[in-house]
């Protein structure tokens, strides 16, 4: 580098040289002689080649970015981005039910009469309890009894000493009325409208009770009648539930009511277009209507106690806009419980007279007491409903009428 500053340098001089001849004035030459060999000096060139070096790469790197900026940019198909951020996918919702899936069916039941409380079935309603059926309580804890059906409580009273003990009396307003026996402690009174399912207070032992019970009556028109014939099948029934039609049935107690949806892949209701309800054997006891998306089923009549259940074919025409869909379901209205016969009873013995040498009567053997003969009790001195007569004689069939209150018929047999 530094010769070529000195190769640089001497050129430099001698073109000093021919200028200094053509200068009309040598010392003028030589002054401008001095200047060009002070201004090419070795390190000033030396500096100014050093300068040069350092400024060639950043002349360099803009000239490759000029060129990189006019390539083409590559297209967005290209790199398989999408246009747009994907939203975020929506919560799935429980209640839906898959297109694919029409023929589930959303039940929701309701009942005439339901358990007015839970445990085992302790006396049926028979020759030995002719007035209703004893459902055992809890020894161990509260035991919530509730009302069967809506109605206004004609009567809340009882003694704690006698018959039934605490009681009450629902009237259904229907031709139907309940009774509920041996209460611990009510909730309601008389004059008071209840609901279905509300609470009447706790189940105990009051009165003439052989343990803690309910002693429950249904009495329809003016006739006691089996409560099992009119409550549904199982105490813990399903009052809602899902029900694939493809693979199972729909079932109904008798006289109940049961309403019908079908639910689209959004969630919204099918719009029922036509619907067909045949019965497959015997009568028609169902009755089916199209409310806008819900399709009511009603019980209309009963089923002959010891027969088969009654099945009814029901064909249904879904729309969600202009798609349709048939579906068809199996109805069957289930036998409807019935308390068992009582259980013969032994015999009782009968005595052998023994010969005598005498004429004198031998007192003859007393006969055993039968289990259910009442024990005298006091008359129940309080709690009589409003024009509501005194405990009336004993008679073989409840009184006939339509009482404010069921009273506690007096018969043969004890009521547990």
């Amino acid at each position: 580098m530094f010769g070529l500053g000195f190769r640089g340098a001497g050129k430099h001089t001698g073109d000093a040289d021919a200028l200094e001849t053509r200068l009309p004035s040598a010392r003028s030459a030589r002054s401008l002689r001095r200047r060009l060999r002070s201004a090419f000096s070795p390190r000033l060139f030396f500096a100014l080649a050093t300068i040069l070096a350092l400024a060639v790469p950043g002349v360099a790197l803009p000239r490759a970015m000029t060129q990189r900026a006019a390539a083409p940019a590559p297209s967005l198909a290209r790199l398989d981005l999408p246009a747009q951020a994907p939203e975020p996918p929506s919560p799935p919702r429980l209640a839906a039910i898959p297109a694919t899936a029409a023929g589930v069916v959303d039940v929701r039941r309701t009942y005439r009469l339901v358990w007015p409380a839970t445990g085992e079935i302790t006396s049926y309603f028979n020759t030995d309890h002719p007035l209703g059926i004893d459902i055992g309580l809890d020894l161990e804890a509260d035991s919530p009894v509730l009302a069967s059906a809506s109605g206004i409580v004609t009567f809340a009273g009882g003694a704690a000493c006698c018959s039934y003990g605490h009681y009450l009396v629902i009237d259904h307003e229907d031709g139907f009325a309940t009774l509920y026996g041996h209460f611990e402690s009510m909730a309601v009174e008389a004059g008071d409208r209840v609901t279905q399912g509300q609470l009447l207070g706790l189940g105990g032992s009051t009165g003439e009770s052989d343990g803690k019970h309910l002693h429950f009556e249904v009495r329809a028109g003016d006739s006691v009648v089996d409560p099992l014939g009119y409550l549904p099948a199982e105490q813990a029934a399903k009052p809602e539930e899902q029900v694939d039609c493809s693979a199972d049935r729909i079932f109904m107690e008798q006289r109940s009511r049961a309403e019908l949806s079908w639910r689209t892949a959004a969630g919204t209701g099918y719009t029922i277009r036509s619907l067909e309800l045949q019965p497959l054997a015997g009568r028609a006891i169902v009755e089916a209507e199209a409310e806008g998306s819900i399709l009511v089923l009603r019980g209309t009549g009963t089923v002959t106690p010891g027969g088969a259940p009654l099945e009814h074919n029901l064909k249904v025409v879904l729309a969600d806009g202009p798609e349709e869909r048939s579906v068809e379901c199996l109805v069957t209205v289930r036998q409807p419980a019935k308390s068992p016969p009582a259980p013969p009873r032994p015999k009782a013995p009968t005595a052998t007279p023994t010969p005598s040498a005498t004429s004198t009567p031998r007192p003859q053997p007393t006969q055993p007491v039968p289990r259910d003969t009442p024990t005298p009790q006091p008359p129940t001195p309080t709690w009589e409903a409003p024009g509501r007569p005194r405990e009336p004689a004993p008679t073989a069939t409840p009184p006939r009428g339509a009482p404010t209150a069921i009273p506690p018929t007096s018969t043969p047999q004890r009521i547990r």
